[in-house]
């Protein structure tokens, strides 16, 4: 009982976090080096969260905190939520690089969307084929 409550104090930090922190917008200052080690001001940005990405987060954050406790507790169910959780997340990573990616211009963006395409699908079933060995640390 006592891990439940752990869980889900976690569980309401973290999404309470999420929740009143998205409406939150602040300035950022981006720095880049000029080559010599110096650090050159190039502009100023102004990152607003969402609150749908809010949302997101805590639906991520509950799916991540069911699958944890049940790896915990070496559920069998664990074991087949954790294809989804691995599924989505893989998916997650190409559609936000891909996001990223598409605005750019010309062979950039070939360039861009190939590497994130090829590395995401790389270490996507790298994760899969792990996860597939892990089978044998759950309770039937």
């Amino acid at each position: 009982m006592q891990v439940v409550s752990i869980w889900l104090a976690l569980l309401f930090i973290g999404g309470g976090c999420v929740v009143l922190y998205p409406a939150t917008p602040f300035d950022q200052t981006l720095i880049s080096g000029d080559g010599d080690g110096r650090a050159v001001l190039t502009g100023r940005a102004t990152i607003a969260h969402s609150v749908p990405g809010g949302m997101l987060s805590v639906v991520n954050g509950l799916m991540l905190g069911a699958v944890g406790l049940g790896i915990h507790r070496r559920m069998l169910i664990a074991w087949k939520l954790g294809w989804v959780v691995v599924w989505i997340g893989c998916l997650e990573f190409l559609l936000s690089g891909l996001s990223v990616t598409l605005p750019l211009a010309g062979g950039e963006r070939w360039a861009a969307s190939v590497a994130v395409l090829v590395c995401g699908a790389w270490v996507g079933l790298a994760s899969l084929r792990w996860w597939k060995g892990q089978r044998s640390y759950f309770v039937s």
